[in-house]
């Protein structure tokens, strides 16, 4: 372990660190480790050696991996954007994938049951109910109950 004097840098694995605190290693499967108790786990935060971050989970499967073991929290992601209207508050941003890239999905997300029920493809169609959707709104259903309803915002029956 380093500290220099004068910046007070910290480094683990390095004798020349380049921010507060750089850990660095050619050899080790994980960089960083931190533990705690309660509804996430044991694991809170955890960083691969290959870069992968785990909230939640010291076995991240994506790039970022959040894992909520909490019966008791609403959510697992809260995103906030306190920009005064002049931001946004999530951006999936897919402009380096190619024209052939189209259909690849931007966005799912997965019902408790392991089915799909929202996707979005890079090329901008999205599907209700499918994953491979060939319009710019697909909804697509397994049963003859209605696929569609729009509902009077002043009375909240439908809408004919």
């Amino acid at each position: 372990m380093t500290i220099q004097t004068g910046t007070g840098n910290v480094g683990i694995g390095t004798t020349s660190p380049t921010s507060l605190l750089e850990l660095s290693s050619s050899t080790a499967t994980n960089l960083l480790h931190v533990k705690g108790s309660g509804s996430w786990g044991t694991s809170i935060l955890f960083i691969s050696s290959s870069g992968k971050i785990g909230l939640g989970t010291n076995n991240p499967s994506y790039a970022v991996h959040v894992q909520n073991y909490s019966t008791t929290q609403s959510g697992m992601m809260y995103i906030n954007s306190a920009l005064n209207g002049s931001g946004k508050g999530l951006v999936i941003d897919t402009t380096t994938r190619t024209v052939s890239e189209n259909n690849v999905l931007a966005l799912e997300v997965i019902s408790t049951s392991g089915t799909n029920t929202l996707a979005a493809t890079v090329g901008g169609n999205v599907g209700i109910g499918t994953i491979t959707p060939t319009a710019k709104l697909e909804i697509s259903g397994s049963s003859n109950s209605s696929l569609f309803t729009i509902k009077s915002p002043a009375s909240g029956s439908d809408v004919s």
